[in-house]
């Protein structure tokens, strides 16, 4: 082995973006300085949203090894030995995990209270010091060394070893060399599409391998398919909170068990040898634990040390293979379906968000609902952050009585051998964390959750219905897109009131009344935008046309009375009805 080069240290060098007041003012900050200083900082504020989920989860990941080993004071847990490097000795006995449990759930209601990390995070980030270089020869950080690129380990496909340029790299720009980027950040002059700052590569290597797609042919002999980026699956949820370490709290969910958790020790990935973490991942035994899920690559990439900051960025990627998604609940960000048809038949998957659809449309997923359905024998999977709420309500209640919940996905440009980034899909949904935790039959969770879905019907049945009939009219078997686009614009035009209302819901409020209240408003949108098209309707659409099966004329006029029939019936709001 020949000497060892090593350069920017992420514990040193400012590479975080984080906003740091109410004006807008965004600062990059080293790994010391933001665990330091994160309950001054209000967010992380990256190039994207999506790289912040991936960046957060990092730092994640460094609290959930830090303190499943040692609790808020630094002493370490009466369960196993530290060394220097604050490994432990052993893993926790089966028969001791309760006790270890109620130990973690201490230690975090003593770090909430406390308002700032402890020491011990900085003690444990330089006892691993030497595995936070971006650019090192012998352990650069979520890297591997050049010795493991090593062609007699790749698939025979005639390329060589793959490259990813600075364009691709950077999921702003997200461009392949067969296809450019409309409306770039950055312009073609002087490569500068291609140029990375070393914070910026940071930034996006985290990201990169969070989100990367199925672009590039080279990989390892033994993956049957490469993985995309496991964050690229996700419906991924968080909570934010009042400041930086709020929001980290409020998201480290220490005493977590599913997937043996807490069996198992936390090892994240740099505590690793790159050589180590290849033989688990082509083995298909590193994602045995949180930390390691939160650090999880989809390629073993390898960046030249001696890159020059500002100039043009390349790097050699081997996919990796993908982490099985079917019933992985060591995963607690996401939403979950479940599967009734198809090859994960009867089996959870990680649920995407759907672009322009809001947040509170899948508060089924978010919350304990569904009774009947779970009764009827329909799985349902809740995302461990939204149980974790539960656990932690009686402890951040005085602090944070409206917690955030964040909503982030990738959107792919719907090519299945490609998979390349083309958007984020974001949304936020602020709600009384009483209310979300409400999960009685008879309570505000399943209440909500039957507004949403009685919302849904209006829209999609009742007023679908109408919307259908005026387009066989008007349209015939034209205009396909007519019914869609006009029910996403009743989506949008509700989405705002629905907000407020949810928002504005307090435990105390009688629940029959705030149902009223909102079925009024409902009751007015949708039947506004009826009335507007049915006024707006031409010649063709009062001539209309005769119904073979009533043996009578149809036109927009009578659509709009049967519409306006089966609303009322639907929502059964009279005048007199208190809100």
């Amino acid at each position: 082995m020949g000497e060892r080069y090593s350069r920017f240290n992420l514990l040193d060098e400012p590479w975080i973006s984080v906003l740091v007041d109410e004006a807008g003012t965004t600062r990059d900050v080293s790994l010391l300085d933001l665990f330091k200083n994160a309950h001054l900082y209000k967010e992380l504020a990256g190039d994207m949203r999506t790289q912040d989920f991936a960046v957060l989860r990092v730092l994640l990941a460094v609290l959930h090894t830090v303190f499943s080993r040692v609790d808020a004071n630094g002493h370490c847990y009466e369960y196993f030995e530290l060394d220097n490097s604050f490994l432990p000795s052993n893993s926790v006995d089966e028969d001791e995990v309760d006790d270890y449990k109620d130990d973690l759930m201490d230690t975090w209601e003593e770090l909430w209270k406390k308002g700032r990390f402890p020491a011990c995070v900085a003690d444990y980030l330089e006892a691993w010091r030497d595995r936070f270089y971006l650019y090192d020869t012998d352990y650069p950080f979520f890297q591997v060394r050049k010795e493991d690129i090593n062609q007699d380990k790749h698939s025979a496909n005639g390329k060589g070893v793959g490259v990813v340029w600075g364009k691709e790299f950077n999921r702003q720009i997200s461009e392949s060399a067969n296809k450019a980027a409309l409306f770039s950040p950055n312009c073609e002059v002087d490569s500068n599409k291609e140029r990375l700052f070393d914070a910026d590569v940071a930034r996006w290597l985290i990201t990169y391998q969070s989100y990367t797609g199925q672009g590039g042919k080279v990989k390892y002999k033994t993956v049957s398919e490469g993985s995309a980026g496991w964050l690229y699956s996700l419906g991924g949820i968080y909570y934010k909170g009042n400041n930086l370490f709020d929001t980290l709290m409020l998201n480290c969910i220490l005493p977590y068990e599913p997937y043996g958790n807490l069996l198992t020790s936390q090892k994240p990935c740099w505590e690793y040898s790159s050589k180590e973490i290849l033989d688990l991942y082509l083995n298909k035994k590193v994602v045995t634990n949180l930390t390691a899920l939160y650090t999880v690559w989809s390629r073993a990439i390898f960046i030249d040390s001696q890159f020059v900051s500002n100039s043009k960025f390349y790097a050699y990627p081997e996919k990796l293979p993908k982490v099985e998604r079917e019933d992985m609940f060591l995963e607690p960000m996401t939403l979950w379906r479940f599967n009734k048809s198809g090859e994960s038949k009867n089996k959870f998957t990680p649920k995407k968000h759907v672009i322009d659809q809001s947040l509170w449309r899948s508060f089924g997923l978010l919350a304990k609902v569904n009774f009947s359905d779970v009764n009827n024998g329909v799985g349902q999977h809740l995302p461990g952050i939204i149980n974790w709420m539960q656990d932690i309500r009686g402890v951040v209640k005085e602090k944070i009585n409206e917690p955030i919940i964040c909503a982030v996905s990738m959107k792919d440009d719907g090519n299945a051998t490609s998979w390349s980034p083309v958007d984020e899909i974001l949304d936020i949904l602020a709600i009384n964390e009483f209310v979300l935790t409400d999960v009685v039959e008879t309570g505000w969770v399943n209440r909500i959750n039957d507004v949403v879905q009685q919302t849904s019907h209006v829209i999609e049945k009742i007023y679908g219905s109408y919307l259908n009939g005026v387009k066989a009219i008007r349209y015939g078997d034209g205009k396909s897109d007519f019914v869609s686009i006009r029910k996403e614009e009743v989506y949008a035009g509700i989405d705002q009131p629905f907000r407020n209302w949810l928002g504005l819901i307090s435990y105390n409020d009688d629940k029959d009344e705030k149902m009223i209240e909102w079925r009024k408003i409902l009751k007015e949108l949708v039947e506004t935008a009826a009335k507007e098209l049915t006024y707006a309707g031409n010649t063709r659409d009062y001539k209309g046309k005769k119904d073979e099966n009533k043996e009578q004329v149809e036109n927009i006029a009578t659509l709009y009375n049967q519409f306006l029939w089966r609303l009322n019936k639907e929502l059964d709001v009279k005048e007199g009805d208190a809100v």
